[in-house]
């Protein structure tokens, strides 16, 4: 029997779309037995096993939790997704979204808000990855609109009339230091940078012998040139920074410029002062302002003082927005530790 090509190509067609059409069942098949079981999994733990315990990691459940990761061989943020799932959706949810959309709907923990997302990503066919997002914008949405009101309307404790004792350094200010395990020739001489740096460098001619003196650096030309300046440790340790990250009210993530080619990336905390921590709505307020009054610099100057009891080094900044000339920040700046106690953001530091 000869197979014309007409009745070729509709038979392939009718394989296809037998094919794809199997391919669809086995699909909707895995996510309705998918959703039933993690469903399931959720209740059983949740009324068997952790019946008082909460969707979220503690030291009540921790142990629990932790014999279940080992027996299952699953991980501990899924287990915890499985009992926040049963508890969101005390009945099974009979629908066509995925294991993906469920997970997504249980971060949001108003109930409504939960109906009518769940609602929208039925009715508009979502992806689980677009149904994500739109909660993350409304999260967002409302985390902004949190801040901008508490802004607007605060009753924050001021500190009235209390002026932090502060001392502006100067840049590119060293010390020169002395280790007989580090040799200089007799035009070198070590230079203390800071963050126990040490760096050989050579100098004019100089007609003093002695390693204890102070010098300033200028840049020309790519090349660092010292000399000498009279002694002053107050002067010490000030730098030009730029800001990677603000952390809360009170702690900044810096990329300092040391000098001498030299940078390092520390976290400083600011000197004198104690914002709220971030779970407090006044250090929502004081991170936001701190983002707010850096996001327009360049750079920031700052003065380094000895570790605090946390590790963390302490830090005066200083900053002008559009600001250009590091020297005018440093002598005439801004200080942000003395602004988030006037703008009652932050307490006096009590050791």
């Amino acid at each position: 029997m000869k197979i014309t090509t007409t009745t070729y190509t509709k038979a392939l067609k009718d394989i296809r779309a037998r094919i794809a059409k199997g391919h669809a069942r086995l699909e909707e098949t895995f996510r309705r037995e998918t959703l039933a079981t993690n469903w399931d999994i959720g209740r059983i733990i949740t009324e068997r096993i952790l019946p008082d315990s909460t969707d979220a990691p503690s030291a009540q459940n921790a142990q629990v939790v932790a014999d279940l990761v080992s027996d299952l061989g699953s991980g501990r943020t899924f287990i915890y997704r499985l009992v926040k799932f049963y508890k969101c959706y005390p009945r099974r949810p009979k629908t066509s979204l995925t294991w993906s959309h469920y997970t997504y709907l249980s971060f949001v923990e108003d109930e409504h808000t939960r109906d009518v997302f769940e609602q929208k990503a039925i009715k508009q066919g979502l992806s689980a990855k677009n149904l994500y997002r739109l909660i993350a914008k409304k999260k967002k949405k409302e985390k902004s609109a949190t801040v901008r009101r508490l802004l607007a309307g605060r009753q924050a404790k001021q500190v009235k009339n209390f002026q932090l004792p502060v001392t502006r350094g100067e840049l590119y200010f060293y010390k020169c230091v002395r280790r007989d395990y580090i040799p200089c020739k007799k035009n070198e001489r070590l230079v203390d940078i800071g963050f126990k740096v040490l760096r050989r460098v050579k100098t004019p001619a100089w007609k003093s012998p002695s390693y204890a003196l102070y010098i300033r650096s200028y840049k020309k030309d790519g090349n660092y040139t010292l000399r000498i300046a009279r002694p002053n440790d107050s002067k010490l340790y000030t730098y030009v920074a730029t800001v990677q990250r603000v952390i809360d009210g009170d702690n900044i993530d810096l990329n300092i410029d040391l000098g001498f080619f030299s940078w390092v990336q520390e976290n400083v905390r600011l000197r004198g002062i104690d914002a709220s921590e971030l779970s407090k709505a006044r250090g929502q307020i004081a991170k936001k302002f701190v983002q707010d009054a850096l996001k327009n610099v360049k750079f920031v100057v700052c003065k380094l003082y000895k570790e605090g009891s946390f590790g963390r080094m302490l830090a005066d900044v200083f900053y002008f927005p559009k600001e250009t000339d590091a020297k005018v920040v440093a002598e005439t700046g801004i200080f942000l530790n003395q602004q988030l106690l006037d703008e009652g953001l932050a307490d006096v530091w009590k050791d």
